[in-house]
Parts: structure tokens; sequence; C-alpha cells
């Protein structure tokens, strides 16, 4: 009875973990609605946000690595490069469109 109990704790500790990071990614793939609607209400512009690239860097980063619950290490690092790679195709689109 002990080894059923063990794995349906287990299992507990996985779904949490999942249905975290899947709440995680929710809001970092909204980062390119942020940005757009940041720009067209003109808070900030798309040169700044190329002229502050690597603190934006930095700052995913820090939040992949604080918010990360997996011990493993890898998924900060996953979680930060979708972060960047969304914001810099982001800065892309609209280098592209001309806003």
């Amino acid at each position: 009875d002990e080894n059923v109990a063990t794995v349906a704790y287990g299992l507990s500790d996985t779904f949490s973990l999942i249905l975290v990071l899947m709440g995680y990614m929710a809001v970092i793939f909204q980062i390119p609605l942020f940005i757009m609607l940041a720009i067209m209400m003109g808070i900030v512009t798309r040169t700044w946000l190329e002229d502050k690239r690597l603190l934006f860097w930095g700052g995913f980063l820090t939040i992949a690595f604080l918010v990360n619950p997996d011990p493993t290490g890898m998924t900060p690092f996953i979680i930060a490069a979708t972060m960047i790679v969304l914001y810099e195709g982001t800065l892309a689109l609209l280098r592209w469109t001309g806003n």
C-alpha cells in the first residue's frame, strides 16, 4: 500500500508542475501582444525597445529563474529562450511593417 501512495504523490507533484509551467508559458506567449499594445498606446517605441534589448534579455532570464519550479535547471533556459525569441520576433515584425 505504501508504494501506491508514493506513486500517487509523485503523480500529483508531476501534474502540479505541468500545470504551473503551462500557466507560465501562457503568460510568456502574450509578450508580443504586450509589446504591440505598448507601442500602439504610445508608451514605448520600437527603437527604445531595441536599444534596451540586453536589459530585457536579462529580465527574461531573471524571471525564468525566479518562477521556475523545476529542479533540473534546464527549464529556465528554455523559458528564457522562448521569451527572447518572441521579443526579437516581435521587434523584427515591427521593423518589417515600418512601425
